[in-house]
């Protein structure tokens, strides 16, 4: 018989072209505080890693940081990845610097990312109602779309 824990764990990596180490180190850092277990593979993780690691750990999130702006094209595959093992449950959020070039356009970046299966996370502002929303199983707050609709989420717990 298996018991579930009620301890969250989440997986943390950045993408297989990306080396920024300092938003991962504190994404560590903000998810530990509230009491999560963190895994954490660092800098140039390959989705075939990630997706092992989900394998073993079965966490509640998978957290990508990205600087680099080509995280689009380093987890094209991860979602369809996680489906291939029957993990397509794992929600998977992507932050940070997450597209290249001066002209930001965050709805198109965030359409992409849905496209593909990951949500996005505006800012490390939106981490903290996630891992609420997560600790609590809530279900749709990849569907929130702007900084306001988490925070009221956040305060009406």
């Amino acid at each position: 018989m298996t018991t579930r824990t009620s301890i969250k764990t989440v997986l943390l990596a950045t993408p297989a072209s990306d080396c920024h180490v300092v938003a991962n180190k504190l994404l560590e850092f903000v998810c530990q505080k509230p009491g999560y277990k963190v895994h954490n593979f660092g800098v140039c993780t390959p989705t075939e890693d990630i997706v092992a690691a989900a394998k073993e750990y079965h966490p509640t999130a998978i957290l990508v940081s990205s600087q680099n702006g080509h995280a689009l094209t380093d987890l094209a595959s991860l979602h369809q990845d996680l489906q291939a093992v029957g993990l397509a449950h794992i929600p998977v959020y992507a932050g940070g610097n997450l597209s290249v070039g001066a002209n930001k356009n965050p709805q198109l970046v965030r359409e992409q990312f849905q496209a593909i299966g990951i949500s996005v996370l505006d800012s490390f502002d939106a981490l903290r109602p996630l891992l609420v929303s997560l600790a609590h199983d809530q279900v749709g707050y990849a569907e929130c779309e702007t900084g306001e609709e988490r925070a009221a989420m956040h305060l009406s717990d």
